[in-house]
């Protein structure tokens, strides 16, 4: 993927007691790496389905597919094997071909959409993302896609109403917390931005951006132990996109302290 306005630099300071350094930032590489697992997460949750045998908590972008026409779905899924063999201006094509067939497939403008942002191509990615969350308001992928491109493109105040509509639709998901605490921290409004993000950490622990990010806020508010936790966390699981060297950094930052402390 080609660095384009998409790529953001997110600078993480922390409190003064670390000599006014900044430990450790998001580089350009960390922010497209957070984007690129995030976009490899959507195709699969937004595959087409042709049959009705969902699983018991079925989502709303599921349920599309029980409405959406025969021509429709062969169109999805002809997308998706274009998207498997990285084919994704054929693939494209399908999933406007889809839309076509059946106006209302939100989750077609989705993965329309995120292979948008994978061609670096913002206007029209934006444009297939507020049509999915217009034609299926209940479609809580396309909010959080919508939100997480808004915040890509440094844009929170635009991302945070979308992303609160969907946390209302499922208050435990933890993806919608995590990217709300995102936009909050950038606004300037960390408290709260530290609510949010403990909330995403506390129901999925896997996300480790998420928790890259509270043990930045936490060390910057004198929860040293808790930051230092935090960031061993992080490093006992894989965490593409953030460098060992900064986790490592970061750690003996806040050991550092703690021993400057306790010795006092």
């Amino acid at each position: 993927m080609r660095r384009a306005s998409i790529v953001l630099v997110l600078c993480l300071s922390v409190s003064t007691a670390f000599g006014q350094q900044v430990y450790p930032h998001f580089s350009q590489s960390t922010f497209e790496q957070s984007l690129n697992n995030d976009l490899a997460w959507l195709p699969i949750m937004l595959k087409a389905r042709d049959n009705p045998d969902f699983p018991q908590r079925a989502t709303a972008a599921d349920l599309e597919d029980l409405k959406a026409p025969k021509k429709a779905l062969k169109e999805m899924q002809k997308a998706e094997k274009e998207v498997k063999k990285n084919r994704l201006e054929p693939a494209i094509t399908h999933l406007q071909k889809a839309v076509e067939a059946y106006p209302q497939y939100s989750k077609a403008y989705v993965n329309m959409g995120v292979l948008q942002i994978r061609l670096s191509r913002p206007a029209e990615a934006e444009t297939a993302l507020r049509k999915a969350v217009e034609v299926n308001d209940a479609n809580i992928a396309a909010k959080q896609t919508l939100g997480f491109f808004c915040l890509a493109l440094n844009r929170p105040n635009e991302a945070l109403p979308t992303l609160r509509s969907a946390l209302l639709q499922d208050p435990e998901n933890a993806r919608s917390a995590y990217y709300i605490g995102e936009a909050l921290f950038r606004l300037g409004q960390k408290e709260e931005a530290e609510e949010h993000l403990r909330k995403a950490v506390d129901t999925d622990g896997s996300l480790y951006f998420a928790a890259y990010r509270l043990a930045t806020l936490c060390a910057g508010r004198g929860l040293y132990r808790e930051a230092l936790v935090l960031v061993r966390g992080i490093g006992k699981m894989q965490h593409p996109g953030i460098p060992d060297d900064d986790l490592q950094q970061l750690s003996a930052a806040l050991e550092t302290e703690l021993q400057r402390r306790e010795a006092k």
